[in-house]
């Protein structure tokens, strides 16, 4: 199935060159390219980013004519890693795992498939799947073929006739009850160190001005405990299973530490967020795949004529540069994701991609924005909700949107309990989608993401139109609030999602039937574990028709 996103760029495309896109300072891709060379490969080569300005593979105005939806950023990416320096193999397996792990997170968010949005909001499913992936990475641990670096890492399996160095065949050394309480005071410490640097670096303009605010209650709630928890219960979970499987079974085996490591992955319930998931997802995947190639090479020598054809098969998909070919095919789709759906992208990686092409790359994305906005119906932080060949019915070039009359849509949505790997990340993203909706949108409307303590009428006004509350009580006091078309009666009325709120400005001078008026529609609610975000579309002047049907306005105003 084809993106909507390629239909609508292909379409945009047309006619333009790469010029357009990447240099319209310059008359001839030359002189852009000597440009090019001279300022910034010299200092970001090492990055990469450099290479994603090709001429050939970024246009393909030479080879087809046109701009090529893929070759704007996926393939040029790619063959920038891929001619890129080479690299030691720990800074490769780095990079490769980090560019996968983006990526793997961007995939995820940009999926529109039923399965992976049920699977991204279910948090008893994520939970079970994190446990699946603990249980297989301990278990290769465990085995002594794999030794990489985990949130714990177990001994290895001894021989069933060594001497264990701890009591009733536990592999520690020591008591089991020492053992236990300093693994769980170690990582718990270290999650609580790793918050609080967090929270000053979040925080770092308060303390910067006031540093007594270290002690305050601003600083304590930017401040996470639930990493130190997640580690302290995880590592605490693992290690008593062993020692119990350990006194009972007289030694520690693999399948111990497997069943171990999927017990542990329960306090995965209480820190669900995208980066310890992936971080889960992309060790089983290398811990399980180094454990079967090991595992296909030491039966090298047993099975010389008479291997398994997986065996075989193993042993030849292990001379190819995986890590190469994963970091390459990462940073290409990061890149396309970059380009084409931004709301979607790591944040890291859009703050490197800009900083490190002085500002190359941001500029060919609004570049991309603006040509969407020509068509007035798709931005890379929403699909198109109405036909590709019509405009949206509230834009706004040349004069005032006129709309119906305010009215309550039929089937209001009740605001479902979402459940997000990764909250912060989307609170990150907000103020870039902000910063792009009033790129992309008329004048007059724009999407806003706002934190409110509850769903009161007066609260989301005060939000959405950026006004002070006592501007709000005056405006309730003079009966300019309506709701759905009706006088607001409460300001503490609470309202759900479809909801639309209006404060009247005054009557149309063109037409004194229709009224002017300043619009909030609430959009989509997100509950948070201590307050509710909020997803509003703000319209600042609107043309609609006088409330009709439940009393005009002007009817009493002055009582």
């Amino acid at each position: 199935m084809v993106s909507s996103s390629k239909l609508v760029f292909d379409r945009v495309a047309a006619g333009r060159t790469c010029r357009d896109l990447w240099h319209p300072q310059f008359a001839s891709c030359r002189r852009y390219n000597v440009h090019f060379w001279r300022t910034i490969m010299p200092g970001s080569f090492k990055l990469y980013v450099p290479l994603l300005v090709v001429r050939s593979a970024s246009s393909c105005c030479n080879l087809l004519g046109r701009l090529n939806y893929w070759c704007v950023m996926f393939w040029p990416c790619l063959l920038g890693v891929a001619i890129g320096p080479p690299l030691p193999k720990p800074l490769l397996r780095l990079q490769a795992i980090t560019f996968f792990n983006m990526s793997l997170e961007a995939a995820v968010r940009k999926s529109t498939a039923p399965a992976i949005e049920y699977a991204r909001r279910s948090k008893p499913l994520g939970t079970l799947t994190f446990m699946a992936f603990s249980a297989l990475i301990l278990a290769c641990l465990r085995s002594g073929r794999v030794k990489q670096f985990w949130l714990v890492n177990p001994n290895p399996e001894a021989p069933s006739n060594s001497t264990q160095a701890g009591s009733a065949g536990c592999s520690h050394a020591g008591r089991c009850g020492q053992h236990l309480i300093n693994g769980v005071l170690k990582y718990g410490m270290v999650g609580l160190i790793l918050e609080a640097g967090r929270a000053v670096l979040r925080k770092w303009s308060l303390l910067a001005s006031r540093p007594m605010a270290l002690f305050g209650a601003e600083f304590r709630a930017a401040c996470n405990l639930k990493l130190g928890l997640f580690l302290a219960c995880y590592v605490g979970i693992f290690r008593s299973v062993c020692c119990l499987c350990a006194r009972r079974y007289g030694r520690e085996r693999v399948v111990h530490a497997a069943m171990a490591g999927f017990l542990a992955g329960i306090p995965y319930w209480l820190y669900p967020t995208y980066q310890i998931y992936t971080l889960g997802l992309t060790k089983a995947i290398e811990m399980g795949w180094e454990y079967c190639c090991t595992k296909a090479a030491d039966g090298d020598d047993n099975d010389d004529d008479d291997g398994c054809f997986t065996a075989r098969l193993l042993r030849r998909a292990h001379r190819l540069p995986m890590l190469r070919l994963v970091q390459m095919f990462s940073f290409g789709y990061l890149g396309h994701v970059y380009a084409f759906y931004p709301r979607v992208s790591p944040v890291f990686h859009q703050k490197a991609m800009d900083v490190c092409s002085t500002d190359l790359t941001l500029n060919m994305k609004r570049r991309i924005a603006a040509w969407f906005a020509e068509l007035h119906c798709w931005t890379p932080f929403n699909r198109p909700t109405v036909p590709l060949l019509l405009p949206t019915a509230l834009h706004n070039q040349h004069h005032q949107p006129a709309r119906a009359k305010s009215g309550k849509r039929s089937g209001k949505q009740q605001p479902a309990a979402s459940y997000d790997l990764d909250e912060e990340a989307e609170d990150e993203l907000a103020g870039r989608e902000d910063e792009y909706e009033e790129l992309l949108g008329d004048k007059h409307t724009r999407t806003v993401r706002v934190t409110v303590n509850s769903m009161r009428a007066d609260l989301l006004l005060k939000a959405g139109l950026g006004i002070a509350r006592n501007k709000v009580e005056a405006l309730f006091y003079d009966s300019k609030i309506r709701v759905n078309g009706k006088r607001l009666l409460k300001k503490s009325a609470q309202l759900e999602v479809d909801d639309e709120i209006d404060v009247v400005r005054g009557p149309s001078p063109a037409n004194p039937d229709h009224l002017v008026v300043s619009r909030v529609e609430i959009v989509a609610v997100t509950p948070r574990t201590e307050n509710l975000s909020v997803t509003l579309r703000r319209h600042k002047s609107l043309v609609i028709e006088n409330y009709k049907e439940h009393g005009s306005y002007g009817e009493g105003q002055d009582r």
